[in-house]
């Protein structure tokens, strides 16, 4: 699968290198969820895990299970409040 490039990048960092490191069969989110994976052109690495109920941000070989949540509601309610 190829590489997602995003422009501009985190921390206004020259294009971010994020891939789909497990795709499902169907395109609706299940209770697994989807991880993508997310490295800089300093070769840092994340994974931003997708699930029905969060969003969940861990760094290099962070556990899934301790990185940091942040439920959608909180998400959308952060994003809305933070548009530039």
């Amino acid at each position: 699968m190829r590489p997602l490039y995003l422009s501009g990048g985190f921390e206004k960092r020259a294009g971010m290198k994020v891939q789909v490191k497990d795709l499902p069969a169907t395109i609706e989110i299940k209770n697994r969820g989807i991880e993508l994976s997310v490295h800089d052109t300093r070769a840092i690495s994340w994974v931003l895990g997708v699930t029905r109920a969060h969003l969940i941000w861990c760094q290099g070989k962070t556990a899934r299970e301790n990185g940091q949540r942040i439920t959608w509601k909180n998400f959308i309610d952060y994003m809305q409040n933070h548009s530039s």
